[in-house]
């Protein structure tokens, strides 16, 4: 299993959740009331409004997101066919949209791909309505998909990435562009807030 590690400017990973951002996060999301402690012990709650799913931050030891407010950059770091998942077919462990990326509007996104295990797989962030769309996908702003994605990397293969400016605020998705992967699962939400201070991670509960 691959992990990433923060240092330097990037302490504002995705566990380490300051309440002003995490509110933020929820205004996007729908209600919520506290947040969570890492350790799952008395509170979190935040509710994604549209689904009644209780999203809490996530707390794995991939760091998925990474920040870095000086230059408005969030590094998005996913790992496709991690663990047996929707039987490969996720993003670190997600599948079914089970994961909010969460980044500020106006901020750069750096996103890197890796892939483990034996099944190809690539990354574009697409509309949201489009998540399941098939092989024929638009990217939902210039620049924000893996080149060639229907074809996708394997293990072992050097990472793939990409960056654009997360330039208006809404609701998308990363989907996995080979063919077929969509309908498998292999699709999370990727939510572009306006207000939010630090890029976060949500996980549904």
């Amino acid at each position: 299993m691959a992990h990433f590690r923060s240092s330097g400017k990037y302490l504002f990973a995705a566990t380490l959740i300051v309440t002003g951002a995490a509110l933020a996060a929820c205004s996007h999301s729908g209600s919520a009331t506290q947040l969570a402690k890492k350790d799952g012990s008395s509170t979190a709650v935040m509710t994604a409004s549209a689904s009644g799913a209780t999203l809490v931050p996530y707390a794995g030891t991939d760091v998925i997101v990474a920040g870095d407010p000086a230059t408005r950059t969030a590094t998005v770091h996913l790992i496709g066919g991690e663990g047996s998942v929707a039987k490969g077919f996720n993003f670190n462990g997600f599948a079914n949209g089970d994961m909010h990326i969460q980044v500020p509007t106006g901020w750069k996104v750096d996103v890197s791909l890796t892939v483990a295990g034996k099944i190809p797989h690539s990354a574009i962030i697409v509309p949201f309505s489009e998540r399941t769309k098939g092989f024929a996908f638009q990217a939902a702003f210039p620049g924000s998909t893996v080149a060639d994605y229907r074809m996708g990397i394997m293990s072992g293969d050097p990472p793939k990435t990409f960056s654009f400016t997360a330039t208006t605020a809404g609701k998308y998705a990363i989907v996995c562009g080979v063919p077929g992967h969509d309908g498998l699962g292999m699709w999370d939400e990727f939510d572009v807030v306006a207000g939010l201070k630090q890029p976060v991670v949500l996980v549904k509960n």
